[in-house]
């Protein structure tokens, strides 16, 4: 079985996206959802600057022959990951 190696800390290849509610309002909306529902702030306007100021960084991986996928760079230790096109899982 074919198998997606996680990328070593020195070679991870990242993109930041900062979320906007112009541009990416669905995903900003859910963000903010979840710093509020997890209380992360005080108030909904703490949790809506902080979305301002920090992007999400998101490491790459491209899946030959499936294509390029995203994953939140701080997951990639915490969670067990898979690939979304064909539910690889990506190992060590």
């Amino acid at each position: 079985m074919e198998t997606i190696k996680i990328n070593k800390a020195e070679e991870c290849e990242t993109i930041k996206v900062q979320l906007s509610k112009e541009k990416f309002p669905i995903a900003y909306q859910n963000k903010l959802k979840e710093l509020v529902d997890c209380k992360a702030f005080d108030t909904q306007e703490e949790a809506e600057k902080w979305i301002n100021e920090n992007p999400i960084e998101l490491e790459l991986y491209y899946e030959i022959g499936s294509g390029l996928f995203a994953v939140e760079a701080e997951a990639v230790e915490s969670c067990e990951l898979q690939s979304p096109y064909t539910g690889i899982q990506l190992t060590e």
